[in-house]
């Protein structure tokens, strides 16, 4: 919580995003959170609260929807709240991050998401992008920032190309895919670079930005924010 309210203090900075939806799970809140923000000066006029399982029910797994461990849980609920999203623009973010400069995730209709500069996480992040979507890795660049924008209508190509590729829903085949691969251990999986190359497959013109993140445990370190744009709390 003290992380979000941290966070949610530099909205301001993200431009042309007009609502915030908050999910949260897997227990139920035994607090006002939209009374803590508005405490912390944060305006929740446009904001709402959801929970994670409000997602999950849609789904043909909420029994073992946490089968593959919280990590992928979590990624899971990323992507099933963009599938809900009626908005256009979607912007997910994470809650350990948060801009420095104001930065518009967003020209006209297509996205511009941030990049970290030729950087490799796992190479299972990209074998998944193969098994999901049946393309190669788009860019040496790398989509893990915390903050991913996205399209309603480049959703919908996406699902609807995973689910003429696999012929079945879409959360199924991703849900199958994982379940195929499972052997107790963790499966290493980025809806970040999921969605970026794809977006990238999609539209190869695509500006990406780069992204120059200070990292560090602590919130309040004194930094050069002329040249950082992104502090992000590890």
């Amino acid at each position: 919580m003290d992380d979000a309210i941290q966070v949610l203090q530099y909205d301001n900075l993200l431009l042309d995003i007009d609502k915030t939806i908050i999910y949260y799970g897997p227990h139920d809140l035994d607090f006002d959170m939209l009374g803590q923000f508005n405490d912390a000066g944060i305006d929740t006029t446009n904001f709402s609260v959801c929970q994670d399982v409000e997602l999950i029910n849609t789904t043909n797994h909420h029994t073992e929807f946490y089968k593959f461990g919280g990590w992928i849980a979590q990624q899971f609920i990323k992507l099933l709240a963009v599938d809900a999203c009626s908005n256009e623009k979607i912007l997910i973010q994470d809650c350990d991050a948060h801009l420095l400069k104001p930065y518009n995730f967003f020209d006209n209709t297509n996205a511009q998401p941030f990049v970290i500069p030729n950087e490799t996480h796992s190479p299972e992040y990209y074998t998944y992008i193969e098994k999901i979507l049946k393309i190669s890795r788009q860019t040496q660049d790398c989509f893990v920032t915390e903050f991913m924008p996205i399209t309603k209508q480049s959703w919908l190509n996406m699902i609807n190309r995973i689910e003429k590729l696999h012929n079945t829903n879409w959360f199924d085949a991703i849900y199958k895919i994982f379940d195929n691969d499972f052997n107790g251990q963790q499966i290493w999986f980025s809806e970040y670079e999921l969605l970026g190359n794809w977006q990238l497959y999609e539209n190869n013109n695509m500006s990406l930005f780069p992204q120059i993140r200070y990292e560090s445990r602590n919130w309040f370190d004194n930094i050069d924010i002329d040249y950082f744009n992104c502090y992000c709390r590890k």
